[in-house]
């Protein structure tokens, strides 16, 4: 019976691990996620009433809450608080485990375009990343990266630059050519 019940948890565990790692994009959603399921741990012992409800609603996106809220309530009818306990500190480890790419970029993005980065990601490094996004004013319309010790630097200074490296021959002899 208890190996059914832990296998219950397992899939229920996993089956929210899923959708919540879609929806914390950036190093700061997690830190932030964190905090709030260590609030959620230490409300589950204490006597009031409604108290991880309360600590969802206000800490967490409405999507995220509803996940969260969602892999709560299955711990909790599997196995109380110590198995909300459990899930909970899986998830955390689950977010200390994942892995970074750094992003610097000359603006500060918006929404869409955290958006459209993650879905990026998720196509092609997988769903266990998270963006850490900073912004850099000198980069002048471009990007920096770095992934498991690679760098990568674009910018449209460099695109210039080797448009005209490449075509310096061409571009010589028109110039010449036209004074």
């Amino acid at each position: 019976m208890i190996n059914f019940l832990n296998a219950l948890m397992t899939y229920h565990f996993e089956e929210h691990e899923q959708k919540i790692l879609r929806l914390v994009r950036t190093q700061d959603e997690a830190d932030a996620f964190r905090e709030g399921l260590a609030l959620i741990s230490q409300a589950l012992y204490r006597s009031e009433a409604g108290m991880a409800d309360r600590i969802i609603k206000e800490r967490f996106s409405p999507r995220m809450g509803e996940e969260v809220a969602a892999l709560v309530d299955a711990a909790s009818r599997e196995g109380g608080p110590q198995a909300v306990k459990e899930s909970l500190d899986a998830f955390a480890r689950t977010l200390d485990e994942m892995q970074s790419l750094k992003i610097e970029v000359a603006f500060i993005p918006r929404e869409a375009a955290i958006d459209a980065l993650h879905e990026w990601v998720i196509t092609h490094l997988g769903n266990r990343i998270i963006l850490d996004v900073d912004v850099d004013r000198s980069l002048q319309a471009g990007v920096r990266m770095m992934y498991r010790g690679r760098y990568l630097e674009v910018s449209l200074a460099q695109m210039v630059s080797r448009v005209i490296e490449e075509e310096r021959e061409r571009i010589l002899q028109e110039v010449n050519h036209k004074t």
